[in-house]
């Protein structure tokens, strides 16, 4: 039987302090390691507030403290996911999730998902599925509406673990068009993944640098049907904060390299309604004349639940070429992919080179690449 938690109980942490990305000598080092030690929902949010007021101070932020930031508030989640666990009302564990995702969150942006995206991934499961609760019984209780559909399908995700497929599902998807408008250039070849072992994708394309279309390598996953639906995503995690890139619409083929780029943080609610929604001739306000992108961002390790969607990971993304095999053991993320995901409507991106592999899944819309040649010094359409 489930007992109610009172906040004078404590729990030692699942994190281990030592193995948390600080430095040595981090300022409160000695308030974090007693915190994992006994962690309480009051202890953990005034360390909270103790470090923002550190950084509000003449001293300034610096990155010692954004890391430290970042703990405080990983130890704040845990300890909120620890009372909602144990209590007895489904009420109040509702509410103390959407409080410690959005810790989460804080703990992601501000210390850099690269560093804490694996290390929150699992309480940040544990946590949406409290969220998923609470939106499945809402809707539920509302009746047949697009809404229920929505946490149901949310819940049905937040049930599986990473990397298992929540359901099936057939992409209708009309597939795209290849196309040049100059002789030099040849088709992308198109190959069907039954027909096509690691070892040979890894020799014909990776090792000699060729492009390939592989078909069939994601008919399975959920999220080509459920990412049709922006009110799915407003649902599962509308809530969750998330880095966005701005520029002026008069900008948007520089994009990042534009004097008006900038970077925000906002809900992925808003960036759905704000950027990605078609609106009428009365759509405006802040980002009248602006374009945003959701762009190369660790998503998944940040909202875990969305990771459902996308059932397993290709194994091709497990191969290395020349350049993976040669890079240090320092390298970010050199023994596993890395998962980022883009999400943007009319989003433009310069031409550049990426210093790794890329297996492009594109899940919704269509994604059109233009090349231009170059003869003698002169630009050839």
């Amino acid at each position: 039987m489930k007992r109610k938690l009172s906040e004078t109980n404590r729990f030692p942490s699942t994190y281990n302090y030592d193995d948390l990305p600080l430095e040595e000598g981090s300022p409160f080092a000695k308030e974090l390691r007693e915190l994992s030690e006994n962690i309480t929902v009051p202890c953990a949010d005034s360390l909270r507030d103790a470090v923002i007021a550190e950084m509000n101070s003449n001293e300034g932020e610096g990155e010692d403290l954004n890391q430290v930031y970042a703990a405080s508030s990983l130890f704040f989640a845990e300890a909120l996911v620890n009372r909602m666990e144990a209590a007895t009302e489904e009420s109040a564990a509702a509410d103390d999730a959407g409080t410690a995702l959005r810790a989460i969150d804080l703990c992601v942006l501000r210390g850099g998902v690269e560093v804490w995206g694996a290390i929150v991934k699992e309480l940040a499961l544990r946590a949406e599925s409290r969220a998923l609760k609470k939106l499945h019984s809402a809707a539920t209780s509302a009746g047949t509406s697009a809404a229920t559909s929505a946490a149901t399908s949310a819940a049905t995700s937040a049930g599986t673990s990473a990397g298992t497929s929540a359901t099936s599902a057939t992409s209708t998807t009309e597939k795209p068009i290849q196309w040049s408008e100059d002789s030099r250039i040849s088709d992308i070849p198109r190959v069907d993944i039954s027909k096509i072992t690691p070892d040979s994708f890894k020799a014909e394309f990776i090792d000699t640098n060729t492009p390939v279309i592989l078909t069939g390598l994601i008919d399975d996953w959920p999220a080509l049907t459920k990412w049709h639906d922006l009110n799915y995503l407003k649902a599962v995690a509308g809530a969750r904060m998330v880095p966005i890139e701005i520029c002026d619409e008069t900008d948007g083929s520089l994009t990042y390299l534009s004097n008006s780029f900038e970077r925000r943080v906002m809900s992925l609610s808003d960036f759905i309604t704000e950027f990605v929604e078609e609106k009428g001739d009365n759509g405006g306000g802040e980002f009248m004349g602006k374009r945003a992108y959701l762009a190369q961002y660790q998503l998944f390790d940040q909202i875990p639940t969305l990771l459902g969607d996308i059932t397993t990971v290709p194994e091709f993304t497990s191969l290395k070429g020349i350049d993976d095999e040669r890079a240090p053991p320092s390298c970010e993320y050199a023994s596993e992919p890395i998962v980022s995901g883009w999400f943007g409507r009319s989003t433009v991106s310069p031409l550049h080179n990426d210093p790794y592999e890329n297996l492009l899944a594109q899940v919704v819309g269509k994604k059109v690449r233009s090349a231009r040649l170059r003869e003698g010094g002169r630009e050839a359409s």
